[in-house]
């Protein structure tokens, strides 16, 4: 019974982890198209993302996600960079002994995945990227959350 159970966990592990592999591939294809893009081609990219939403003009509209490509793309070009998970991200700013390890933030939604500069020892936390179950971009920017005094996940 117990071998059955320990099968059990490991089939789910395994397909924990494809899962993940497959939502960080998605997440690397979306830095690299916007590496790759001019800012006249930005509107080329909106079909990696999963929008939802119409963002209403006083908190930036489309813009807002052309400016979070924007930031991406000077913050990371000509740099190396690694693209890690919140976990992996917690991890590391463990080994610093950083007390900004708040900054790093989860989802219940998907994956959340941060642009690691390892020559500056720099997150990206103001872009991270959430990759749901399906493999969609359905978050790639931080905002307060309504109500609270606080800093969460701005879903597209």
């Amino acid at each position: 019974m117990m071998r059955v159970f320990f099968l059990i966990i490991s089939f789910l592990c395994f397909f924990s982890m494809k899962a993940q592999s497959s939502q960080k591939e998605k997440a690397e294809q979306f830095i690299s198209s916007v590496l790759l893009s001019q800012e006249s081609e930005y509107s080329n990219l909106l079909p990696l993302l999963k929008i939802t939403r119409i963002i209403p003009e006083e908190e930036g509209g489309i813009q807002k996600i052309y400016q979070v490509f924007s930031l991406i793309k000077l913050q990371i070009q000509d740099h190396s960079y690694q693209l890690v998970s919140s976990q992996e991200a917690y991890k590391i700013m463990e080994q610093w002994n950083e007390n900004r390890a708040s900054d790093i933030l989860s989802s219940d939604k998907g994956t959340v995945f941060y642009v690691y500069l390892p020559e500056f020892n720099k997150f990206l936390v103001r872009s991270p990227i959430v990759v749901n179950e399906k493999n969609e971009i359905i978050a790639i920017f931080i905002g307060f959350c309504k109500g609270e005094n606080h800093i969460c996940l701005d879903y597209l």
